[in-house]
């Protein structure tokens, strides 16, 4: 996008030739060394390709104008995914509070079952010490009447013996 005014008259594009015939006429006027340095200060290309302050100028609005395009275009994927950052963010925190939710409750079910397991552990050591002790009571009963029995069956013996001892005494 360049502003360009239209030259007066045709516009030739120097060749080398051409500035090879100006030096040798200023190298004749101004000696070889300041021919030379007028040479260096001339352009190789046309004067109408040469930038001119409102070429700059539509060049400087051309590229603003551009640069914003960009900016505005970034400006909007920035938001756009800070909204989804945003969003994500929101689904992270719905997911952990859901997970601590499930882990709440899994938690006290375990709690709940490991305090029934318990009960019902107690329940049973109780009634397993109950049933021992009628056992060991009725043990004891029958050892008892056997130790009795015991105990008359030698008693019985002990007299039948010293009956036997003693009668064999009084017959002889």
């Amino acid at each position: 996008p360049r502003h360009r005014t239209k030259a007066k008259g045709p516009v030739v594009a120097m060749t080398e030739t051409m500035r090879r015939s100006i030096f040798n006429e200023f190298a004749k006027a101004w000696g070889e060394e300041k021919a030379a340095a007028f040479m260096a200060a001339i352009p190789t290309i046309p004067w109408q390709d040469f930038a001119t302050k409102a070429d700059l100028a539509a060049l400087k609005d051309w590229t603003e104008t551009k640069l914003q395009a960009q900016t505005d275009v970034m400006n909007g994927q920035h938001n756009r995914l800070l909204g989804e950052i945003s969003k994500l963010e929101g689904n992270l925190s719905n997911q952990m509070a859901e997970q601590k939710r499930d882990t709440t409750e899994q938690f006290t079910a375990l709690t709940n079952q490991m305090a029934a397991l318990s009960k019902d552990t107690a329940e049973q050591l109780a009634e397993q010490k109950r049933d021992n002790a009628e056992r060991f009571a009725a043990q004891s009963k029958d050892n008892a009447k056997q130790n009795r029995a015991i105990v008359l069956s030698m008693a019985g013996f002990a007299l039948t013996l010293y009956a036997t001892l003693i009668g064999g005494f009084i017959f002889t």
